[in-house]
């Protein structure tokens, strides 16, 4: 009976290192939103780095934009990624529901190429610039 009640203590005094380290986080909700539509952004990346900016920690907006992150140390960073967006810094302080507004990135093309090329299988030379038969078109952005 002793030694069933020395293990019940040892497990109890083990368990009290688990809570005292869930109290060192950080909690972190938010919605991530664009900022010219005023829409939720689905799947943006809330990633945290640390100071030798590797990937600790991270998770993913649900449907509505909404996220929860645990962050491990608050001296880490915390950034908001997604593509056709820019990236964003959030502060680890404030845990608060925070919106999150991301700015989209303006890519402007001049023109498009497009090259398509077919090859003849059924050809008895065994040239192979002779096997291919190639096109080209421009396409300006107007049309």
């Amino acid at each position: 009976m002793k030694e069933i009640s020395y293990g019940l203590l040892l497990v109890m005094w083990l368990c009290s290192f688990t809570i005292v380290q869930a109290q060192n986080d950080i909690v972190i909700r938010g919605r991530v939103m664009d900022k010219i539509e005023r829409v939720s952004v689905i799947g943006a990346n809330i990633i945290e780095y640390d100071k030798d900016n590797r990937v600790v920690n991270g998770t993913v907006c649900d449907v509505n934009g909404d996220f929860v992150l645990t962050v491990t140390n608050p001296q880490n960073v915390v950034r908001v990624v997604m593509i056709g967006y820019n990236t964003k810094t959030i502060s680890t302080l404030t845990t608060s529901n925070m919106i999150i507004e991301l700015d989209p990135k303006v890519n402007q093309v001049a023109e498009v190429v497009v090259t398509a090329r077919k090859r003849q299988e059924l050809s008895l030379m065994n040239i192979d610039d002779r096997d291919v038969a190639s096109a080209s078109t421009k396409i300006d952005m107007t049309d």
